[in-house]
C-alpha cells in the first residue's frame, strides 16, 4: 500500500523559506509574522485489487501577523510558493496546485476562545490529484 506521508512532507516542503512555518498549529510561543500547513485528504479512494491510493488533495495555509500589510505580505509569499507548484515524489504521480479560495484577512486571537484580538489572519486554500503509480 502506498504511504503518503512523503507526499505531505513534499507539499510542506513548498514553504516559502524566508517565512516562520509550522505544521498542523503553531505553537503557544510562536512570533507573528508565521505560516500553519494542513494537508486534508477529502476525495481520496483506494483500488482495493492494487492497494493504490488517489484523489484530491487540499492544502490549508493559513497566515498570521501582527499588522494586516504583513499579512498581505504573508498571503503574496505563500501564493508565489503553492500556486502552480509540482512536487516529484517517487512512487506518486501529481497535478500542479491551484488555488481554490482565500478567507481573510480578518482580526483574531491565538485560540478561538482568546478576546483579545491582536492578530491579522487569512486562510489560503490549494488543491491537486494525486494518484499512487506503485
Amino acid at each position: 500500500m502506498s504511504n503518503h506521508v512523503p507526499l505531505y512532507q513534499a507539499l510542506y516542503d513548498l514553504a516559502p523559506a524566508n517565512v516562520a512555518h509550522h505544521v498542523g498549529e503553531a505553537p503557544t510561543d510562536a512570533v507573528a509574522p508565521w505560516l500553519v500547513l494542513n494537508v486534508e485528504t477529502p476525495d481520496s479512494e483506494r483500488n482495493l485489487a492494487a492497494g493504490h491510493l488517489g484523489g484530491t488533495l487540499r492544502l490549508r495555509v493559513t497566515c498570521v501577523a501582527d499588522e494586516v500589510y504583513l499579512c498581505h505580505w504573508l498571503i503574496a509569499r505563500a501564493d508565489e510558493a503553492f500556486r502552480g507548484a509540482r512536487v516529484a515524489v517517487d512512487g506518486w504521480s501529481t497535478g500542479a496546485l491551484r488555488r481554490t479560495g482565500q478567507s481573510g484577512p480578518y482580526k483574531a486571537g491565538l485560540t478561538a476562545t482568546d478576546t483579545n484580538l491582536r492578530y491579522q489572519v487569512a486562510q489560503l486554500w490549494y488543491s491537486l490529484t494525486a494518484s499512487a503509480t506503485a
